[in-house]
């Protein structure tokens, strides 16, 4: 991203500038220190370097910036002990500028609290496999949220679009839609099989034999208000409803 910011830059000035490109860049890059923008001054030096070598106080001044490129990633990377290395080592330059120096401080202090924070962790949750695991897990819960998402978006498409049809294109569609949300339920049902442990697993069956006493209930609620087939239109849009609920509740409370 650094190259390609200085090469682009470095283009911007030959076209403007011709052969002033070197000091045009060495000013456009002590402004943009002095205004904080750090990006924007490293690649205004690289941008001079590519003319010819610079002078010894920009040289000093490319160095800390590169420096602090470096430093800067390592933050990103939440690398806090070889940023808070980076950030001393910088801090102990008597010339280093102000403002460079104001923003290294600021990292420096946040590697701190960082580290102190993972010290505060219990070694057992600290380990790389288990934060694999949460990562792994974390994964698993969005891709279901997205299945959700889907499903909710094409069961409210298939109802909108034959809500004007007959009573029995109606029930149809409503019957489809449940089974939707019942292989989906399904679906969630086995992959919590395989993240619960056991004790969890053997609770959630206990819970899950009550819902399916609970929708079956749910699902006459209701129906004798309609006549004929538009009892049974009624009904599957009851189970539709209350197994979809049951989806976004096995999904936000168990995985």
């Amino acid at each position: 991203m650094k190259k390609a910011v200085g090469i682009i830059f470095s283009c911007f000035l030959l076209m403007g500038c011709g052969s002033d490109t070197y000091n045009q860049s060495i000013k456009q890059a002590k402004e943009a220190v002095a205004k904080g923008d750090f990006d924007l001054a490293l690649a205004s030096f690289e941008a001079a370097l590519d003319e010819k070598a610079l002078d010894d106080t920009s040289k000093q001044s490319y160095k800390q910036l590169a420096a602090y490129q470096q430093l800067k990633e390592d933050i990103e990377n939440e690398k806090w002990r070889k940023a808070l290395d980076k950030a001393t080592a910088m801090l102990e330059q008597d010339l280093l500028n102000h403002s460079l120096r104001k923003k290294v401080e600021e990292y420096k202090k946040m590697s701190v609290n960082n580290i102190e924070k993972e010290k505060s962790i219990p070694m057992h949750i600290n380990t790389t496999k288990e934060i694999k695991n949460q990562k792994e897990t974390a994964k698993i819960k969005n891709t279901y949220l997205a299945k959700l998402e889907l499903v909710t978006k094409e069961t409210e498409a298939q109802s909108a679009k034959y809500a004007s049809y007959s009573t029995a294109e109606y029930r149809m569609v409503e019957e489809v839609n449940f089974r939707m949300w019942d292989d989906l339920l399904n679906e969630i049902y086995g992959e919590l099989q395989q993240q619960l442990s056991t004790s969890e697993m053997n609770k959630l069956r206990v819970v899950q034999r009550e819902w399916i006493s609970y929708r079956d209930t749910y699902a006459e609620k209701g129906i004798e208000s309609f006549e004929g087939a538009w009892q049974g239109a009624q009904y599957a849009i009851n189970l539709a409803y209350i197994t979809k609920q049951r989806c976004y509740e096995l999904v936000e409370e168990y995985l």
